[in-house]
């Protein structure tokens, strides 16, 4: 059972992964060393639908500057990212 659970979060943090790598790469960031920390659901007040917000950070490979903060991701595709980069 123990050996279920320690798959089951692998498989999880490697898509959470590839879900905001690609979301980065779509909106043509440049990066490395891209660590995810928190991922959670909430809701868009404005569309009524659920989301994913990850809370990242990154080394911006265009600016060399280190990037935290937060992307969001909706269901429709649209991608919102709320990062300080210093």
């Amino acid at each position: 059972m123990a050996l279920v659970g320690l798959l089951y979060l692998g498989v999880n943090e490697y898509f959470r992964y590839q879900n905001v790598s690609s979301a980065l790469l779509t909106n043509k960031f440049s990066f490395e060393n891209l660590k995810v920390y928190k991922a959670e659901s909430l809701m868009n007040d404005d569309t009524k639908q659920m989301c994913k917000k990850y809370k990242i950070s990154f080394e911006d490979k265009n600016s060399n500057k280190f990037c935290q903060g937060f992307l969001v991701m909706e269901k429709s595709g649209k991608v919102t990212t709320d990062l300080l980069c210093q």
